[in-house]
């Protein structure tokens, strides 16, 4: 690893066009930024219990075959929903699931 930085790039380089120095300020004043809030602590553990509840679901729908059962399910989850359990990583994951019993 050498010691010395890189030359400067040439001219005729897109490379100074591609690095402006002037974009995070401009980004910056377009965009401030905010400060990143905490969930309660009660909050992150619904939550938890929400992700765990629906993934030891789907471990149980893995194990049936049938379709049906997977369009009931599906349609409960749709027009009952509970807080805590339309969590995006569990939607794919049954997404997932779908796609590679079906093809």
């Amino acid at each position: 690893m050498s010691r010395f930085p890189p030359p400067p790039p040439r001219s005729c380089s897109p490379a100074p066009r591609a690095f402006d120095p002037q974009f995070p300020r401009v980004l910056v004043s377009a965009i401030p930024l905010q400060p990143i809030q905490l969930p309660e602590q009660s909050k992150v553990w619904d939550t938890l219990a929400g992700l765990l509840d629906t993934l030891e679901q789907l471990s149980v729908l893995m194990e049936i075959p049938d379709l049906s059962t997977w369009v009931v399910v599906g349609t409960l989850r749709i027009w009952q929903p509970r807080p805590n359990q339309s969590l995006a990583y569990v939607r794919s994951a049954f997404q997932l699931y779908m796609k590679m019993e079906l093809f």
